[in-house]
């Protein structure tokens, strides 16, 4: 092997260090700097301007390991009321610009000046600013929100450590739920009024109501630490057990977890002029203006969401208090018709179904493929399914109406039955690479039952499925319900793309059977398993 020349290895070198330094060059214009480390620990404390003096940059400060220099004595910084820490540094209420400046620069210093002479690692000294107020910071707010779904809820709920308020109350929502009192400032339980804090506790402090956090603080952690204290078995008491991305990963979902009590319907119907309070005269003419009213099962939808403020999103009220007929400056101006039906909203229905239908997996190996039709071509009919007239429900006593919904819905969800087997094929034979493998028999009938079985143990599938015909359409897309559709080939040819875009056979079929099985989970068969399906031919 020739050695090279030394002038080829210093050209090399030079080419190198160039590439280095052009890197380093373009990374310093951009403004680069190492990765900036996100922690669930750090508060930013951020003290207003004081007159006649320059403007610092905020103190990033790390929680944690100050938490555990004190070894988790909170009363080292923060002074309590009513037995209960006060989540402000050395102080119970706020204070001006002045006085918290030299609250922390006195008590910060004076706490790091006594662990130095201890010879116990510390943070800065009095004189060394910029350490505490870096410009560019390493570390920045990393705290992920904090998931309080059902089965956390129950867990209070259940829990014989948190005593119900006021005494003798037979459960203890009221510990935690609370109404205000704007002229009092004080703050009350209600029974049947119970809903989500950030109903009332916004991201920012709003008409004297704390904000969220301070809330959250103040109550839940307050009250797992006062339970800590009596050697009671609690919930977290720091930063990271509540908002790091797996803070909650060892806290297992309990599976059953009983209806949250609020007075809400199993079933009840959703229309256009709910809300309204006419008399049968004034109603007469609701069938010309309006859709017919939607069944809805409220309960069932309960089961599959993680708590209420999913769909009620500013209060526990139904949606036609704030999404009027003619949009109220309450729901944003969001008609009820349009609450309903905005696609590209979670807490709309029709959002919330086109998201599950190619989330789930039961239903996105069919409707990942299939075609979305346009908004004006759904079938209206799949919701807007009561025969009763409006007039009449309108005028309808609340209990009667919701007994009502129940029996629509019962029947909707009857409605569906499996095909019968001798009309669907028991097998398929796929022989167009006969030449290569042998022909594919695919088990037609027993996938087409596996499809049923599913949409079997799903209310909301029978609904809006049907009869069973509707299932062709999973792997007949195009084509309407038949038990005789079209085959594959009618519309997908031998060229691997029709001018039109659509893929040849052989793609149709791989793009059709692969991505079903991967977005069902189907592991019996693999993707990359080819001889499953196609048996090589002998010699």
């Amino acid at each position: 092997m020739q050695k090279p020349k030394p002038s080829h290895v210093y050209l090399l070198i030079a080419v190198v260090m160039f590439v280095l330094l052009g890197i380093a060059g373009f990374s310093s214009a951009m403004g680069g700097r190492p990765a900036v480390e996100r922690r669930p620990d750090l508060i930013v404390i951020d003290i207003p301007a004081v007159e006649g003096r320059d403007k610092m940059a905020p103190v990033t400060f790390l929680h944690g390991p100050h938490a555990e220099a004190v070894e988790g004595d909170c009363s080292v910084c923060h002074m309590t009321k009513a037995d209960r820490p006060v989540f402000k540094f050395k102080r119970l209420t706020d204070a001006d610009e002045n006085t918290l400046m030299d609250l922390y620069h006195d008590d910060c210093a004076a706490c790091h000046a006594a662990r130095k002479e201890k010879h116990l690692e510390t943070g800065p000294d009095a004189g060394q600013c910029r350490v505490c107020h870096d410009h560019r910071p390493a570390v920045e707010p990393g705290q992920q929100p904090v998931k309080f779904d059902r089965s956390l809820h129950f867990r209070h709920e259940r829990s014989t450590e948190i005593k119900p308020t006021p005494a003798g109350d037979t459960v203890n929502c009221g510990v935690c739920h609370h109404q205000y009192n704007p002229k009092t400032l004080d703050i009350y339980y209600e029974k049947g009024r119970e809903g989500a804090c950030v109903y009332c506790h916004k991201p920012e402090p709003v008409d004297g109501i704390r904000s969220i956090r301070k809330a959250a603080h103040d109550d839940c952690v307050a009250c797992h630490r006062s339970l800590q204290k009596k050697d009671i078995a609690a919930g977290p008491v720091t930063c990271a057990a509540c908002h790091a991305i797996d803070a909650f990963k060892d806290i297992k979902p309990l599976k059953d977890v009983p209806r949250l009590k609020r007075n809400q319907p199993d079933a009840l119907f959703i229309s256009g002029w709910g809300g309204m309070y006419l008399t049968a005269a004034e109603a007469a003419g609701l069938e010309k203006q309006f859709m017919k009213a939607v069944p809805f099962d409220h309960r069932s939808h309960e089961g599959v969401v993680d708590s209420c403020k999913t769909c009620h999103h500013e209060s526990l009220d139904k949606c036609s208090k704030c999404h009027t007929p003619e949009g109220s400056e309450k729901g944003g101006y969001f008609r009820l018709d349009q609450a309903m039906h905005e696609q590209t909203s979670d807490r709309s229905c029709q959002g919330c179904h086109d998201r599950q239908k190619t989330e789930r997996p039961n239903c996105a190996g069919c409707h990942f493929l299939m075609p979305e039709k346009p908004f004006a071509d759904q079938a209206c009919v799949k919701c807007h399914a009561s025969d009763i007239p409006a007039v009449t429900l309108i005028t309808m006593e609340t209990s009667e109406q919701r007994k009502m919904a129940r029996s629509t819905l019962d029947r909707l969800i009857d409605r569906f039955g499996p095909l019968a087997d001798e009309k669907i094929p028991e097998t398929v034979t796929i022989d167009d690479i006969a030449d290569t493998y042998e022909p594919c028999r695919f088990p037609h009938r027993k996938i087409v039952k596996s499809i049923m079985e599913r949409i079997g143990g799903s209310n909301m599938a029978r609904v809006f499925h049907g009869d069973g015909v509707t299932i062709c359409r999973g792997c007949h897309h195009n084509s309407p319900p038949s038990v005789e559709p079209p085959s594959c080939a009618s519309c997908h040819g031998k060229p691997a793309f029709a001018r039109d875009g659509r893929p040849g056979l052989k793609g149709a079929y791989h793009g059709q059977c692969i991505t079903c099985h991967q977005k069902m989970n189907i592991e019996a068969v693999a993707a990359t398993d080819c001889t499953k399906c196609h048996q090589e031919k002998s010699p």
